[in-house]
């Protein structure tokens, strides 16, 4: 069974993501957290699977609780997803640790992938391999 920590402040969208998962055979949410310290103790309590972990939250920043949570975890892959599509935001998240970052923007079309990627042992940062796509080509072009 995957084990799925929501962390979110927003309930409805707790509550989305939940609904959503679930529709996966062999995936259950075991936990939501509604901030950065409820989050920190969710994942040590609860030994998620992975953990869909939102930027901004009252108190500690997703990034924060993410570094907190790896120090004494770091087995339990995290994917940021966040309404940032800039790629400032997916270097934070990989800077801090996580292994995957996702616009909610796309979320209903790329949540599943995502996790599924991470779940592998993968990374998943779909906005990076566009910025870099993106540069690599205007590189191609005047050359």
């Amino acid at each position: 069974m995957v084990r799925i920590l929501v962390v979110d402040d927003r309930p409805e969208i707790r509550t989305s993501v939940r609904e959503y998962v679930e529709t996966q055979p062999g995936w259950e949410v075991c936990g939501e957290a509604a901030d950065g310290e409820q989050a920190v103790e969710a994942a040590s309590t609860l030994r998620p699977s992975i953990v869909i972990l939102d930027v901004h939250l009252p108190g500690i920043t997703g990034f924060d609780a993410a570094r907190q949570i790896l120090k004494t975890s770091p087995d339990i892959p995290i994917l940021i997803p966040s309404i940032h599509d800039d790629p400032r935001y997916a270097d934070a998240a990989r800077d801090c640790g996580a292994r995957g970052f996702l616009n909610k923007c796309n979320a209903d079309e790329l949540l599943v992938p995502a996790i599924s990627r991470l779940l592998l042992g993968e990374v998943y940062f779909p906005q990076l391999a566009t910025v870099e796509s993106s540069r690599d080509s205007l590189i191609k072009k005047l050359k």
